[in-house]
């Protein structure tokens, strides 16, 4: 999943944004490259993810991802969110595995073309990928003024 939403990224930037965004392995970041950053995968995949894994919402242990007082199998479900932090490294803001929100489907008319999920989602990657959207969004919500986890919002089970 993580390898196809990625190529997929780069494709609908390039497409929509009419630009080249800068890829980078996590191994060869350093303090000199700054900016917003994508980060792909999961602290056992990406280095990256694993150095700030602490600082973040969403905690991987073992087979489980846990969202709040919400758990996950890790391994069919993924998590993808927005996060800042003062963190003793030179990320100082990141993407979890989501660029762009809005698919080919909302295409249409660039009215359509706007965030379709909150601070933070988790999904089932079980769910194939699709025009609408990158998996089964199966919880999402905001954070709050402090980063946390706010869990106000029941989906509907007929989200997507």
């Amino acid at each position: 999943w993580v390898a196809a939403e990625s190529q997929h990224f780069i494709k609908r930037w390039r497409g929509l944004m009419r630009g080249d965004p800068q890829v980078v392995k996590a191994s060869e970041l350093h303090e000199g490259i700054k900016g917003i950053r994508i980060l792909w995968g999961d602290p056992t995949s990406n280095s990256e993810i694993g150095k700030v894994a602490g600082n973040l919402a969403m905690k991987w242990a073992g087979d489980k991802l846990t969202m709040g007082s919400q758990t996950f199998d890790a391994a069919t479900h993924i998590a993808l969110g927005v996060s800042g932090w003062a963190a003793p490294n030179h990320l100082e803001m990141a993407f979890l595995n989501s660029g762009l929100t809005f698919r080919e489907a909302h295409d249409k008319t660039n009215s359509l073309q706007n965030p379709k999920l909150p601070d933070w989602a988790i999904l089932d990657i079980t769910q194939p990928p699709d025009a609408a959207t990158a998996g089964k969004v199966v919880a999402a919500d905001f954070f709050d003024e402090n980063g946390q986890v706010v869990p106000r919002v029941k989906l509907p089970t007929d989200w997507n």
